[in-house]
């Protein structure tokens, strides 16, 4: 069970209702098609409540695992009139084992961070490779480094469902780990509800992101704009998978 999340996932939707979900997945599915144009199953991990499984287009199975339960709990029910609604599983990024594979292994949203050191980044490399059918694919869009955490947005406030949720954040860097406090505020019509979260990242370089790549048989070319959140992405391949 991750506990990262397991106060704040009830606003997690209305607090990234401003996100343009609809966009990334957009050009997702454009990267996804250029790379591997037969593709139509996709497994994205660490989903969180699969916000961009409602928007990829209908000819996709999207699977998520994530290792929050609450998380998997909304993205069954926000995904189930899909016409083809995706499994969800319950295991840590770093070593799950499926008895399926796919065309697309997608993990978003900086949630790569959340490992917690470089030899778990190299384990999970493994892992989404040995899932990962013959000309597949696998997109990871990157946490902050240590010289890009200036860019972090430290308050926010969102009124969306709702919900009014103001969030601050402080941080601390120890080498290269972070340790983010996020105080939230959060309001609905019958309650209102002051908690602090406590998240534990790593601030992995390019270096320790293409070591894991290398050791997991991948080839990878970086794409410095990415998405929404303009933080890049890992495009990946099998060597021997083209």
């Amino acid at each position: 069970m991750n506990e990262q999340f397991e106060l704040s996932a009830r606003y997690y939707d209305a607090f990234y209702s401003q996100r343009p979900y609809r966009d990334d997945v957009a050009a997702l599915q454009a990267l996804i098609a250029r790379h591997c144009p037969r593709a139509d199953r996709v497994l994205d991990v660490a989903c969180g409540s699969h916000e961009h499984g409602l928007h990829f287009d209908p000819r996709y199975q999207v699977d998520g695992l994530d290792n929050n339960a609450t998380f998997l709990e909304i993205a069954r029910r926000k995904t189930a009139g899909r016409p083809r609604p995706g499994a969800y599983h319950l295991h840590s990024m770093e070593d799950f084992s499926l008895d399926a594979s796919y065309d697309a292994i997608v993990c978003l949203f900086s949630s790569i961070g959340y490992l917690p050191d470089a030899d778990a980044l190299r384990r999970t490399m493994h892992t989404f490779s040995d899932h990962l059918a013959p000309g597949g694919v696998i997109v990871v869009e990157p946490w902050l480094s240590a010289q890009q955490l200036g860019a972090f947005q430290s308050s926010q406030l969102v009124c969306a469902d709702g919900l009014e949720i103001a969030r601050i954040a402080r941080h601390r860097v120890d080498g290269d780990k972070l340790t983010l406090w996020l105080h939230y505020l959060a309001g609905g019509p019958d309650d209102v509800r002051y908690f602090v979260e406590e998240h534990r990242m790593s601030l992995f370089s390019n270096e320790d992101y293409r070591d894991a790549f290398e050791h997991a048989g991948l080839e990878c070319v970086f794409d410095p704009v990415g998405l929404s959140s303009r933080r890049g992405l890992y495009v990946c391949h099998q060597r021997d998978g083209a």
